[in-house]
């Protein structure tokens, strides 16, 4: 017994995929940053950031910046910029943990989205 894939329209699939690649590339800016902010080659750098979450990331690289740079414009800076990178990541997961398919008409997709978080506990598409 075969079940059909629903098909997902291709500019829709290549929308995705950019949010993916663009997404991975902020990810290892914020790394990298870290690593300059701590003093560390790229080696020691992996070692020390390849298992934090994005969140992490972006935690650890508030708190450094506050201890290694002293320019208060540059820290208003870069404290919208993670609040924007909060935010990307957020929309990130929207897109990247949601079900996908064909809408009603091969140029349309629906994005159907499940949870069984507190309070609402299962929810599901109807």
């Amino acid at each position: 017994m075969s079940k059909s894939i629903p098909m997902v329209p291709p500019p829709h699939l290549q929308a995705i995929g950019l949010v993916v690649v663009n997404f991975a590339i902020l990810e290892n800016q914020i790394e990298w940053f870290i690593w300059r902010l701590i003093g560390l080659d790229e080696p020691a750098g992996i070692i020390v950031t390849t298992e934090l979450s994005f969140s992490n990331l972006v935690s650890l690289l508030s708190s450094l910046s506050k201890v290694k740079i002293n320019d208060p414009v540059v820290l208003e800076e870069l404290h919208g910029l993670t609040r924007q990178a909060l935010q990307a990541q957020e929309k990130r997961n929207r897109i990247m943990h949601s079900l996908w398919g064909m809408g009603e008409t091969r140029d349309t997709v629906v994005r159907v989205k499940k949870t069984a978080r507190h309070p609402k506990g299962l929810t599901t598409p109807t």
